[in-house]
């Protein structure tokens, strides 16, 4: 990550990731551990919402803002939580077990469909994909 930060005109950065399998505290953990490791001093974290945090961090003598978003919806019964959770509900395909497995037996008519109510309904935007805006409204853009 560090490789990127290298330009310094930045104030925010949004971090968008799939919680996958793991725990959430065990990925905050597993994510200050890294920033920690390439030099980066990750402070707070500033807990927005359990799927999204903001950190005050600072990498030599310039700080900046990380809000970290992560994918996934806890009322999808899976063991892994992905963006492909949210695409799901938005189908009304979901299930039992793994999100992106739903996702790719969907045909991709249904996949554009999904897409296209997405790019229509705003509304459905916000509520389906709620830390995603959320987090875009912490960048100081």
């Amino acid at each position: 990550m560090r490789h990127y930060l290298d330009n310094k005109k930045y104030g925010s950065i949004a971090f968008v990731l799939d919680q996958e399998g793991d725990q959430l505290d065990e990925l905050y953990n597993n994510l200050e551990n890294r920033l920690t490791n390439s030099g980066i001093c990750p402070l707070g974290p500033e807990v927005i919402s359990p799927r999204l945090r903001v950190y005050s961090c600072s990498i030599g003598s310039h700080e900046f803002r990380l809000i970290v978003v992560v994918n996934g919806i806890d009322e999808i019964n899976s063991d892994k939580h992905t963006i492909e959770d949210h695409l799901i509900k938005i189908a009304g395909a979901g299930g039992e077990g793994d999100s992106k497995n739903h996702w790719t037996r969907l045909t991709e008519a249904e996949r554009l469909e999904t897409f296209r109510k997405i790019l229509k309904n705003k509304d459905l935007a916000g509520k389906s994909f709620q830390q995603h805006f959320k987090g875009i409204k912490q960048l100081d853009c």
